[in-house]
């Protein structure tokens, strides 16, 4: 199956439109980051030039292990030090509002707590966690099934105190006397996956994948009345959600559509490896490489995605197929149009073009 050229992304400009951007990286936290680095290095070379040589391989990682087991600080910085967290992030975002001189504000907050490394903030065990944290990030196929459940006991805790977090910031919000003109909206770039399809996290150095594990996200919004929106949507749907939210026109270079809009729809999403297309009833994946077959589920009889039925029903997949190809040309004929029309507009800025 051919499919269209793939939307590549450019680098991430995140503090583009912001008049204040903050990242909350200390000294201390960017020489942490550094010294990650280069213990990451040694062990990566490791993984490519014995992965093939498994004798060779067990054995070198029986040493680490047993290291790791007794010093695991010596293969990793203290827990999560780059990072700041909930707490750190809502006393810096109270303030800012607080000091705020604006009648309207728009403020972004990116909670880092549910991620890895999961330092659960609950565990007593702090040279197990520490221990568990580093094994995942430098041999996630040497985690036990055991190992993998207490990560993900990790992982619940670290949602469980971000969710207290995020309740403090809207108490304050109450106290401010601002919560009821204030919309808010709770949701995620990303779940973590914990073996349920053979591979652990989001991407990076797991194998990249496309379940709903990592695509199915929270979306709470508070402020926009008592809406429940039915219909698949996607994170592309906030920013054209948030203009109409607050009466604003809808820049025709967004690719989303308001969640408010009666429009029921297919998802896309891409990665390395594959590209997905979300109905409400059913996921089609096309793996990229040929020796991997696509899959096809049915989301209703199997959310967790584990029975592929992409070739006993060929009809379903050649139709999902046909409406995917298609939303990729219209999405690529859009930013084609949107690309040139912005050229034009640098040029007759330029004085280069004159118009009527």
């Amino acid at each position: 199956m051919n499919l269209p050229g793939d939307v590549k992304l450019g680098s991430l400009k995140l503090e583009k439109g912001f008049d204040t951007f903050e990242i909350m990286l200390s000294s201390r936290s960017r020489f942490s980051l550094i010294r990650d680095s280069f213990i990451r290095i040694p062990l990566k070379i490791f993984r490519k030039l014995f992965n093939e040589n498994k004798e060779v391989f067990n054995s070198i990682y029986r040493v680490y292990d047993k290291a790791l087991k007794v010093w695991p600080s010596i293969f990793s910085s203290n827990i999560k030090i780059h990072l700041p967290s909930a707490e750190d992030l809502n006393r810096v975002a109270i303030k800012w509002i607080k000091n705020s001189n604006e009648g309207k504000i728009f403020l972004w907050i990116h909670y880092m707590d549910v991620h890895e490394p999961y330092a659960s903030p609950f565990c007593e065990n702090k040279k197990e966690m520490l221990y568990l944290i580093t094994k995942y990030r430098d041999f996630p196929s040497k985690l036990t099934e055991e190992e993998i459940k207490k990560l993900h006991g990790f992982y619940d805790d670290e949602i469980k105190y971000t969710d207290g977090f995020i309740g403090s910031l809207i108490k304050e919000l109450i106290k401010m006397d601002c919560y009821d003109n204030t919309i808010i909206i709770i949701s995620a770039d990303h779940g973590d996956a914990f073996g349920g399809h053979g591979t652990l996290g989001h991407g990076n150095i797991f194998v990249d994948q496309l379940y709903d594990e990592i695509l199915h996200v929270p979306l709470i919004i508070h402020g926009a009345g008592k809406k429940i929106v039915e219909r698949q949507v996607q994170l592309l749907d906030l920013a054209p959600t948030i203009c109409e939210l607050i009466d604003i026109p809808i820049p025709h270079s967004f690719e989303g559509d308001s969640l408010f809009a009666l429009k029921s729809k297919g998802v896309i999403s891409s990665s390395k490896h594959a590209i997905s297309y979300r109905t409400e009833e059913y996921k089609l994946i096309i793996n990229k490489s040929d020796d991997k077959e696509n899959e096809l589920y049915d989301l209703k009889s199997d959310p967790s995605e584990k029975k592929n039925i992409y070739q006993e029903c060929r009809q379903i997949s050649n139709k999902l197929e046909s409406n995917m190809i298609t939303t990729l040309k219209n999405l690529k004929m859009k930013r084609e149009k949107i690309r040139i029309k912005t050229k034009i507009n640098k040029l007759s800025k330029k004085g280069k073009i004159f118009r009527k």
